[in-house]
């Protein structure tokens, strides 16, 4: 695992995620998220009915997850430097979704058109 994934602590943050566009205009998009662990990043949202809040896994340059017992949900994968590089809706039981990641956002279904999240796009967010 990366170095920077050891200096993240789990569980819910209070600090708010930023969606920072091209314009460089930014603005809140969730109040607060969740952080996994080595523990609870193998779970992520499984077995779940619905999920509101957004959770943040960190990984090495290359992202594999899956959807087995989950429910619909976005997935966010960015670089090291947090910007967008790949967008995906994620449906149940897809057995696997690889990407070139250092982080990876799982969000609830209809959050990239609300906030219109693209990619090249910026999200940030204090450990």
């Amino acid at each position: 695992m990366p170095p920077h994934f050891f200096k993240c602590t789990e569980g819910l943050h209070k600090m708010p995620v930023y969606h920072i566009n091209k314009k460089r205009q930014k603005k809140v998009i969730f109040p607060f998220f969740e952080q996994t662990n080595r523990l609870t990043q193998f779970t992520g949202i499984m077995f779940r009915n619905k999920f509101s809040k957004p959770v943040l896994f960190a990984g090495n340059g290359r992202i594999a997850i899956h959807s087995f017992f989950c429910p619909l949900f976005e997935a966010i994968f960015l670089d090291k430097y947090k910007r967008i590089v790949d967008i995906r809706c994620v449906k149940p039981w897809n057995p696997l979704v690889v990407s070139n990641a250092f982080f990876l956002f799982e969000m609830p279904p209809g959050t990239v058109s609300k906030h219109s999240l693209k990619k090249g796009d910026k999200l940030q967010w204090t450990n």
